[in-house]
């Protein structure tokens, strides 16, 4: 998780959101929206996410997933690369 940073979700809804933005709980970073999902990074999802889909029904959003988005393996090489190289320029 250091070497990512938190991991992110896609909140995929039964009907658009017009124009409505939720309210997010402590923890949670809105990323990208689209018309009926929202791309989200969550800090400590095991406890976050419980809040997140309580917070989302509570404002009138019908949930059909919250899952997980995958990390890809360029995206970790790039990550871990830039990571190197950042560290690198500290100690020189």
């Amino acid at each position: 998780r250091q070497l990512l940073g938190a991991p992110e979700y896609d909140l995929r809804l039964n009907s658009p959101l017009d124009g409505r933005f939720p309210t997010l709980p402590e923890g949670v970073r809105l990323i990208h929206c689209g018309e009926d999902w929202l791309r989200l990074q969550v800090e400590e999802p095991e406890t976050t996410n419980p809040r997140l889909l309580r917070a989302a029904l509570e404002q009138g959003l019908d949930v059909v997933t919250l899952q997980e988005v995958p990390q890809s393996l360029e995206r970790v090489y790039l990550q871990a690369v830039t990571q190197a190289a950042e560290e690198d320029a500290h100690v020189g």
